[in-house]
């Protein structure tokens, strides 16, 4: 098809404040969120243009989610996350702080995913996995002293029988939080290579799973392989 229109930054008000854009979300009312190298906008579809979201000056986008509450969760570069509700107006911010168990293991993060228990699982640039609890209160960490492989995370997704797969920069993980369990797959169960790539994941309506890597991408449907057998179709 034919491109409709083209959208780049200026110095509007309502212009784009960069032109690399990262990530895009659509909410369940319809809105289209966009994260950019330096700013995070909304579509505005009567004007035809953007709407600068006030939240923070000057950090990079990695990742969008909206929870179940309708909360816009925003991952950034350096500036951990970012949250807030636009019907009722509740904000607010998760950083590392070293004095503070209770707090993101560091600031650069990489994916957000919300689980069927409406855990939030923060994905990291070299911190590992962070779960943020149902009431949005605890934070608990995994890393490599919890069984991961490394501590370089790029994607969370839940299968059908509500257990995690995680991709990392030395394997794919399958785990089960409540009973702290990961299992991990790397080349000698099947995989191309043990380096996956950032956000890039997918579960179709079957429940099959899909996870791009740095050399073809994987698919496969979780439940009926061991670990010693798992081949994963390449592409």
């Amino acid at each position: 098809g034919k491109v409709k229109k083209r959208y780049k930054g200026g110095p509007g008000d309502r212009d784009l404040k960069h032109n690399f854009i990262v990530t895009m979300l659509k909410t369940k009312n319809g809105d289209i969120y966009l994260g950019t190298g330096n700013a995070l906008h909304r579509f505005d579809r009567k004007l035809d243009n953007f709407v600068k979201i006030d939240l923070f000056d000057n950090l990079f986008v990695s990742s969008l989610l909206e929870d179940h509450k309708g909360t816009i969760w925003v991952g950034t570069h350096s500036g951990g996350v970012l949250y807030f509700n636009p019907e009722t107006n509740v904000r607010g911010h998760l950083m590392n702080d070293p004095a503070n168990k209770n707090s993101l293991t560091t600031n650069t993060i990489n994916a957000l995913f919300e689980d069927s228990f409406q855990n939030l699982w923060i994905a990291t640039e070299g911190g590992g996995l962070c779960q943020l609890d149902k009431a949005r209160k605890k934070i608990t960490r995994f890393t490599i002293k919890n069984g991961l492989p490394s501590n370089f995370i790029f994607k969370v997704l839940e299968d059908n029988q509500q257990s995690l797969w995680i991709t990392t920069s030395k394997g794919l993980v399958n785990f089960n939080a409540s009973r702290n369990t990961p299992v991990v797959y790397t080349k000698a169960n099947g995989l191309l290579n043990d380096q996956f790539n950032y956000n890039s994941g997918y579960k179709d309506e079957e429940g099959r799973l899909y996870f791009g890597s740095v050399r073809g991408m994987i698919t496969f449907t979780p439940g009926g392989f061991y670990q010693n057998k798992f081949i994963g179709p390449v592409f």
